[in-house]
């Protein structure tokens, strides 16, 4: 179900960074059409360099995916971000969040919350939170 296209860009070749990246997001989703019935985005320049996306996709399951970040372009991590991703009931499935909580976590602020309790987990990128849904949508 993957697009065989990536998109590449070098947002440090451009005066508004933060714009670019907004776009770079968007094409990374876009390239999942086949699996999603909606999309919905927003976006917010705090400055060229810092800013605010999130949004909603449903999928062709009716599961949706509720996402925010907070981009900071010159630093990682990100400054915040969460990918909530839950079946059409509303029951969670995962969420992805660095929510200063849960400090015994190795990976601090990093975490995973799924049905069965919180787990250790580096910064996902859209790309692989896509990945991911892609293969609980499959494995119906």
């Amino acid at each position: 179900m993957k697009c065989n296209w990536t998109v590449k860009l070098n947002l440090n070749k451009f005066p508004n960074m933060i714009a670019n990246y907004f776009t770079y997001f968007k094409s990374i989703i876009q390239q999942y059409t086949s699996i999603y019935t909606d999309f919905n985005f927003e976006s917010k320049e705090y400055s060229n360099i810092k800013g605010f996306i999130g949004g909603k996709i449903t999928f062709i399951d009716e599961s949706q995916l509720d996402f925010i970040e907070v981009k900071d372009i010159e630093k990682e991590p990100k400054t915040k971000y969460k990918y909530h991703y839950m079946d059409k009931d509303k029951n969670l499935i995962f969420r992805y969040d660095n929510a200063e909580h849960h400090r015994e976590i190795a990976t601090f602020p990093h975490h995973k919350h799924t049905p069965n309790g919180i787990e250790e987990s580096k910064e996902p990128t859209i790309e692989t939170i896509m990945e991911e849904i892609i293969r609980i949508i499959t494995s119906y």
